[in-house]
């Protein structure tokens, strides 16, 4: 996304089902970071190399393109659930709970109006933080209770942190992330073969052909997902 030079923190970038969409910009001597709320997205991260700014975060460069023909979760806060759920249902509490099947015979992210399809709140925006809001209602997607959940994007130097949380009215599920594509070389230079990579995991979760999580939780250990010491991308994959 091109550098914007207005010096507000907030600013209207259209509009979806009604509600007026905000781009904040938070800023740091090091860091921009422009979040979308649409889905709470990640629209830009700037970071400051050798005098020149570099954008290292995928993202659109308008609201239409988040909106119309689109990846979905492009970038945003992903939920309910991040991930497939098998089958598309659940049980908890000895109660069965249908979802939406987004994904084959499996629920995905979500489903079709899981996080990332809604306009969130802006509930405070500062130049180094901004918190975001949603409210979803039980029976959303299948899924039971009310979720009230918030994700905050903080600036500190040359950091970026990213806070969730979530309060619900019964017991349900609820396992948020961010699903932003990164390349510290910037966003147009190719592929990330050449990154170095750590994940301090000494297991991972299995998945069947159709990419749903089996349950099991294999070790890494000799195979190509041993990230725990510092790695090559291009050995990994």
């Amino acid at each position: 996304l091109f550098r914007s030079q207005t010096t507000r923190t907030t600013m209207i970038w259209g509009s979806h089902d009604g509600k007026d969409v905000h781009l904040v910009t938070l800023k740091t001597e090091l860091l921009e970071v422009d979040v979308c709320s649409l889905g709470a997205a990640l629209v830009a991260v700037r970071l400051k190399v050798r005098g020149e700014w570099l954008d290292v975060v995928l993202g659109y460069e308008s609201l239409d393109r988040y909106v119309n023909g689109g990846k979905p979760n492009f970038g945003t806060a992903v939920g309910r659930c991040a991930n497939r759920i098998a089958g598309g249902s659940f049980e908890l509490d000895g109660q069965r709970y249908e979802l939406e099947r987004n994904n084959g015979d499996h629920h995905l992210h979500g489903g079709t109006k899981g996080f990332y399809s809604q306009v969130f709140d802006v509930a405070s925006a500062s130049e180094k933080e901004v918190t975001l809001t949603l409210s979803e209602p039980d029976g959303h997607m299948g899924y039971p209770g009310k979720v009230d959940v918030s994700v905050t994007y903080e600036l500190s130097g040359g950091e970026l942190h990213f806070r969730y949380s979530g309060m619900t009215d019964k017991p349900t599920l609820l396992s948020m992330t961010n699903h932003a594509y990164w390349n510290l070389k910037g966003h147009q230079a190719g592929n990330v073969l050449d990154h170095v990579l750590m994940v301090a995991a000494s297991r991972t979760t299995a998945t069947d052909e159709s990419l749903a999580i089996t349950g099991e939780l294999p070790e890494v250990d000799g195979t190509p997902l041993d990230l725990r010491t510092p790695r090559l991308l291009q050995e990994a994959v």
